[in-house]
């Protein structure tokens, strides 16, 4: 890659909470790579061909997350509307990066030893999630790179961010088992992603901080903090993501970061410090 020259990355899913994290963190901080929002409405190929023409990127990267609660938009944003975008990038030899989900497992290994790994088989557990696992075994097809996710969390107080769905869980009463499960850092897995992309890698990784925590570990820290009673009460989240989870094997990843030469942090390391963040984002707004 020519360093002196922009690289750029062309996100669709702008607009949407990782994929707008990702546009912001990458414009500030990357240097020569750029992250460019795509149209929010991507119905057809000739809507991909008109973005691609207008931005001419060197990769493109599908962020969009559809709502779980909105049946009548899964399918074409989990399946048609990632083969479309594919198809387009197939035709102008355009890498394709898409999110997916670790959730697709929907259990733990018996005995695991390190959790799924890349080889075994999802059996997705409802609706939403097989329509997901429908989209990467077509994407598959076509040399795409596939980036399973754990369960994403950062410092911000979007609804979709793990920390806010375990503070709402908790005001409302909910308590939580030992069971653990993978989580990953939002800018932790911008980075991860921005390697995987300069590097052309294609097939499926699972993207997850090393170790998993269980949610009755991280709630109890929640509580120590005293996060719960300085948080809004006015969230609208749906709680879907932890009535399912799983871990998630991430020596495939792990091989890869060492070429690489960087590490990335522990899942409680990653924890700690987005909930004191958090809390300090928090008194903050309560002091203003």
């Amino acid at each position: 890659m020519n360093l002196m020259s922009d690289f750029k990355v062309l996100v669709f899913g702008a607009d949407c909470w990782i994929g707008k994290r990702f546009v912001k963190k990458v414009n500030e901080t990357s240097g020569y790579i750029k992250a460019i929002p795509g149209n929010t409405e991507i119905r057809t190929l000739e809507d991909v061909r008109d973005e691609m023409d207008r931005v001419k990127p060197d990769a493109v990267l599908n962020a969009v997350s559809p709502p779980s609660n909105h049946p009548d938009i899964i399918w074409d944003s989990n399946v048609r509307v990632p083969m479309i975008i594919s198809d387009v990038c197939q035709e102008r030899g355009c890498s394709f990066t898409h999110f997916s989900t670790g959730r697709i497992f929907n259990q733990n290994k018996i005995s695991p030893l390190f959790g799924f790994d890349e080889e075994d088989i999802p059996n997705p557990a409802d609706h939403y999630l097989k329509t997901v696992f429908e989209g990467e075994q077509l994407l598959l097809n076509e040399e795409s790179l596939i980036l399973r996710l754990g369960t994403p969390f950062d410092d911000s107080s979007n609804e979709n961010s793990l920390i806010v769905k375990l503070i709402e869980a908790l005001k409302s009463g909910r308590s939580f088992s030992d069971d653990e499960v993978s989580v990953i850092c939002v800018d932790d897995l911008i980075w991860i992603t921005l390697r995987l992309i300069e590097t052309r890698m294609t097939g499926i990784y699972h993207i997850a901080n090393p170790t998993a925590v269980s949610y009755k570990l991280i709630t109890n820290r929640i509580k120590e903090l005293g996060i719960v009673d300085l948080a809004p009460g006015n969230f609208s989240s749906t709680q879907d993501e932890l009535n399912s989870g799983c871990v998630l094997d991430i020596m495939k990843l792990e091989k890869e970061l060492k070429i690489i030469g960087r590490p990335i942090q522990f899942s409680w390391q990653a924890l700690e410090r987005y909930l004191r963040r958090y809390k300090s984002y928090l008194l903050e707004a309560g002091a203003a």
